[in-house]
């Protein structure tokens, strides 16, 4: 399984390839989820998953009162983010397993991550995520905005795919889930992919249980 590849090398390779370009990426991973900001407040618990060394989670919480949760399959990034950053809680793992209490969390985010995840678990991380988040909770995604899904061969790996698809439709079929954002740029200075096949999106979706069924009375 690819899960099994990103936890044993290919988690620290893809990790330690980006550190040639560093700054590059954390400006453009700012930039992405400079959007999430306002839906963060004093006193939630934050999850994002696919964290790398924590930058991002870092960035989004330095002036909140918060307990911040990351998630990434490779042991550098997380061995480099507990020094970097030593108030986050960082932890080795994937989205289809995490090691997080029931209804513990105000907001997950993916971070440009589900697009690597194996087909075969997507059905269990939206299962975990659901779990893991509180009633009234977000879940943000970052990832690729196609129109249709798309498979490609990764360029690391003969036998390993990446897939393109607007994954907020995971969530949407299920009722406690409504769309609340989107977003391409989400400022003036902000990236934009124009070519359709490598544009970057974020949806961020709201998590309601208890309005989610219309009552029908005896």
């Amino acid at each position: 399984m690819q899960k099994d590849l990103f936890l044993k090398t290919e988690g620290n390779n893809y990790y330690n390839r980006n550190q040639q370009n560093l700054d590059v990426v954390n400006k453009t991973s700012d930039e992405l989820y400079s959007g999430y900001k306002k839906y963060i407040n004093d006193g939630m618990v934050i999850l994002e998953i696919g964290c790398s060394d924590g930058h991002n989670l870092s960035q989004l919480t330095k002036d909140r009162k918060c307990v911040a949760y990351g998630i990434d399959p490779s042991q550098d990034a997380i061995k480099d983010g507990k020094h970097r950053f030593p108030d986050l809680k960082l932890m080795v793992g994937t989205a289809d397993e995490l090691n997080l209490p029931d209804e513990s969390i105000d907001i997950v985010i993916f971070g440009f991550c589900l697009y690597l995840v194996d087909r075969k678990l997507l059905a269990k991380v939206v299962a975990e995520t659901d779990r893991v988040t509180k009633d009234n909770a977000y879940v943000g995604i970052t990832d690729f905005d196609v129109k249709i899904p798309r498979k490609r061969r990764y360029k690391h790996y003969e036998d390993i795919y990446s897939y393109k698809y607007d994954y907020s439709k995971l969530f949407l079929a299920y009722p406690q889930y409504s769309l609340i954002e989107k977003w391409n740029k989400p400022s003036k200075e902000s990236v934009f992919f124009s070519n359709i096949e490598e544009r970057i999106g974020t949806t961020v979706l709201y998590k309601n249980h208890k309005d989610a069924y219309l009552f029908e009375a005896d």
